[in-house]
């Protein structure tokens, strides 16, 4: 069937919806249709910074209804700053031209003439009509089956990868064996297999794989070498890549490094002049305590004079009033013994006037006694 409905239905919306605009990626998003040796594109695929962030979100494998009965794979491909699919076909051709009557196997043998390269390309549409590099190039197709990634999905470095392996695999393109049905099929298993991939038979179509007008063709099962060496590849990929990233990286670790030991010097300096502000704010501090301290000291020094000329006023009047009570004492001793003396002079005088009055009486009475005689 040229189309399902589930390929019409995307059409449809692909074609009412209005999507951004692709980033500028010519080995994903071309400006014009794109054709590429698959070693050339692989190159272009791992020279891509987020190649491995590209997903293959669904391959289909094709088969032309056409006379060439020719087989090849579309493939979309997610990129994560676009929401328009990278849409492309692999398939391999002979370099040169061979008669088609040749690809139906005969008893008499192959001729005995080298095998011409096979030109295995990748094919990349340049919009959202992805009939220009199908139906253009081989005619109406059918969909034999439809891979799709439920759980591990592969990016388009892994594709690029494995496309390059089966390419090196078998360079030379055989009509009995490697041709076209083993390109697309080999690439198809292994994608299968190694991602684990959930795949959609069309039932209701009538070509098969690997045959050519209803004969099947001659297929040796290559999938268990083509693994390993897809394994070994992405493996040694993946250690260039390393080395790649170690080597454009080193003058950003070694500047990092250098960032980080000037961060650490900045450090150590802030810590270092916390330390000295904080020894500062503590030699600060204990200034101020011991000039409290003198305030305090000075205020009781002051103090203390202070009392202690109190004490000295104090001291100078109990004096004065000692001294006052001393004048009075002695004033009232000096009274007092003025007294004495005047007390002692009136005896002295009352007991000369006793006397006195005595020697008067005696007198008397002798003149009395005098006169009575």
């Amino acid at each position: 069937m040229p189309l399902d409905l589930r390929r019409f239905l995307h059409l449809l919306a692909r074609f009412f919806m209005s999507i951004p605009p692709a980033p500028h990626i010519p080995a994903l998003f071309p400006t014009v249709i794109q054709r590429s040796h698959i070693v050339d594109w692989s190159a272009s695929i791992r020279a891509l910074p987020d190649a491995l962030l590209c997903l293959v979100e669904s391959i289909e494998f094709m088969k032309s209804t056409q006379s060439m009965q020719h087989e090849y794979l579309l493939i979309r491909v997610r990129h994560p700053r676009s929401a328009r699919l990278a849409v492309f076909m692999v398939d391999r051709c002979p370099s040169s031209k061979l008669p088609i009557g040749r690809l139906i196997p005969s008893q008499s043998g192959g001729s005995s003439s080298p095998p011409p390269v096979a030109s295995d390309n990748v094919t990349i549409s340049a919009g959202d009509d992805e009939r220009k590099i199908t139906v253009d190039k081989h005619g109406t197709s059918e969909i034999l089956s439809t891979l799709t990634f439920p759980s591990l999905r592969p990016s388009v470095l892994d594709l690029s990868t494995l496309l390059e392996v089966v390419n090196s695999h078998a360079p030379f393109y055989t009509l009995d064996e490697y041709q076209c049905y083993w390109f697309a099929g080999a690439t198809f298993d292994v994608i299968k297999l190694e991602f684990e991939a959930t795949e959609t038979r069309n039932t209701t179509g009538k070509l098969e794989r690997a045959s050519f007008r209803g004969y099947s063709l001659k297929k040796e099962d290559t999938t268990p070498a083509l693994r390993k060496e897809f394994t070994a590849k992405n493996a040694l990929y993946a250690s260039q890549r390393k080395e790649s990233q170690r080597a454009h990286e080193a003058p950003i670790v070694a500047a990092q490094v250098r960032a980080d030991e000037a961060e650490r010097e900045l450090v150590a300096a802030n810590d270092r002049a916390r330390t000295e502000a904080a020894k500062r704010v503590e030699a600060e501090r204990e200034r101020a305590e011991a000039e409290r301290e003198r305030a305090e000291a000075e205020r009781e020094r002051a103090e203390a004079e202070r009392e202690r000329a109190e004490a000295e006023r104090e001291r100078a009047v109990a004096n004065d009033r000692a001294r006052s009570e001393a004048e009075k004492r002695a004033e009232a001793e000096r009274e007092r013994a003025e007294a004495q003396r005047e007390r002692a002079e009136a005896n002295d005088r009352a007991m000369r006037l006793e006397a006195q009055m005595l020697e008067l009486q005696q007198r008397l009475r002798v003149g009395i006694v005098h006169s009575d005689e």
